[in-house]
């Protein structure tokens, strides 16, 4: 299995906080396991990037904080594919899946790409 962490030569990515992960085991009626991928990651307070559209209202008007997301997306995927010994893909990288958090002494957001459920090395 390919090693992949934190790499103190690569700038912080923006990827959530990952507080416990499990497989729950499932046995169907064919009597073949099956198991199911259990993760509880740490929320964020600004929705997803899907709001930046206009439906949520701290982001009216606000155009800077698109640019942000992008710096901060952009930087998160290079992270992925050169922190390991193999690159991670994420494979289903939407604005659903890239969360946001207002910090408390700042105007702009931070953006998190987070579910990882398709991502491959």
């Amino acid at each position: 299995m390919a090693r992949w962490g934190p790499r103190p030569d690569l700038p912080t990515p923006y990827i959530p906080e990952c507080y416990s992960h499990q497989y729950i085991r499932q046995l169907n009626t064919k009597g073949v396991d099956k198991y199911s991928s259990v993760s509880y990651w740490k929320l964020y307070n600004g929705g997803t990037a899907w709001d930046c559209l206009g439906i949520n209202e701290k982001f009216k008007g606000l155009y800077s904080p698109i640019g942000r997301m992008v710096w901060q997306v952009a930087g998160t995927l290079k992270y992925m594919l050169e922190a390991g010994e193999c690159p991670m893909f994420h494979c289903d990288l939407h604005l659903c899946n890239i969360f946001v958090d207002f910090g408390r002494d700042t105007n702009l957001p931070d953006f998190y790409v987070g579910d990882f459920g398709r991502a491959k090395m």
